[in-house]
């Protein structure tokens, strides 16, 4: 993919969009600067993770994120 412009951010969550799904993936956007990560423990069992990469409380899957923090869900 080649862009010959800077897209608005709701521009750029259409352009996204289109490419993963076009690769083959699922995306599911939680908000602006909310990020969804899942790993392993010890034991086998995988576990979720929020965080927040923002200056700003957010809400994501029901749980609120304060500024620059992260939970476990």
């Amino acid at each position: 993919w080649y862009l010959g412009t800077s897209p608005d951010p709701l521009g750029m969550l259409v352009i996204y969009r289109r490419i993963l799904r076009e690769a083959g993936l699922k995306p599911r956007y939680l908000g602006a600067a909310i990020e969804q990560v899942q790993r392993k423990d010890s034991k086998g069992q995988t576990r979720t993770m929020l965080l927040n990469h923002s200056g700003r409380t957010k809400m994501a899957m029901g749980q609120v994120l304060p500024p620059w923090e992260w939970k476990i869900i």
